[in-house]
């Protein structure tokens, strides 16, 4: 058996032999619950030699259009996170600014999600360790967990689009430094959506992506009818 856990419309055990891969697991959007975070989900697994749970990532959105697939095993627990999950990692992170008086942040109990358990310190930490922060002009700053795949416009659709004032021409990514990578300054992009569609823009764990607003310049004036 394999168990599925979290924001899903069937949760419990399932037969592993006719669910051998996570594509026949989630084989439809309707397995799904309603207020879904596309970006990550977890698959929990025993390590039998190490007596210790490992956890793997994977793109919900990837699975469910057959573009990434990854083999199940007995006793495997698949957990799905909604976006009031992922709001609650972010007040976590922004505690101080909610100490301070900001309550601009979307604000949800724990207890009133279905995700993982508050006791859960380990995936609460590995979403974490995923994270990529958005800042500036869009509809919902923060930060969003993401497993290896996702693109830009993916990120930009659940972080609510770009304002208004976004200025589309000027897309800042910088990337957390890796362990392989000799270079000790960070690497910083810049991307004008025009020239380089936002689908076309991976985006990786450690992100930090900054999205400039227009210089607006123009002088006020008056006119009286």
């Amino acid at each position: 058996m394999v168990e599925l856990a979290g924001h899903v419309r069937k949760p419990g055990l399932h037969d592993l032999t006719h669910n051998r891969t996570l594509s026949a697991l989630l084989d439809s959007p309707d397995v799904l619950g309603r207020d879904i975070y596309p970006l990550i989900g977890v698959i929990e697994r025993w390590d039998q030699e190490q007596l210790a749970t490992q956890h793997f990532e994977f793109s919900v959105r990837s699975v469910l259009n057959k573009r990434d697939d990854f083999d199940l095993k007995e006793d495997d627990k698949i957990i799905l996170f909604s976006k009031t999950d992922i709001y609650k990692i972010n007040q976590d992170s922004k505690s101080d600014l909610l100490r301070s008086g900001n309550t601009d942040y979307p604000h949800t109990p724990l207890a009133q999600s279905i995700g993982f358990s508050p006791d859960d310190t380990a995936l609460r930490s590995f979403l974490k360790e995923h994270g990529v922060n958005v800042q500036g002009a869009v509809r919902t700053p923060a930060i969003y967990p993401v497993a290896e795949g996702v693109t830009l416009d993916q990120l930009l659709a659940v972080s609510g689009g770009l304002t208004m004032d976004a200025d589309s021409g000027d897309i800042e990514i910088t990337s957390a430094l890796s362990v392989h990578e000799t270079d000790q300054h960070p690497q910083r992009r810049n991307y004008d959506l025009d020239e380089t569609p936002a689908e076309n823009i991976p985006v990786r764990p450690g992100d930090s992506i900054r999205i400039k607003e227009l210089s607006r310049k123009t002088e006020e004036r008056t006119v009286l009818i």
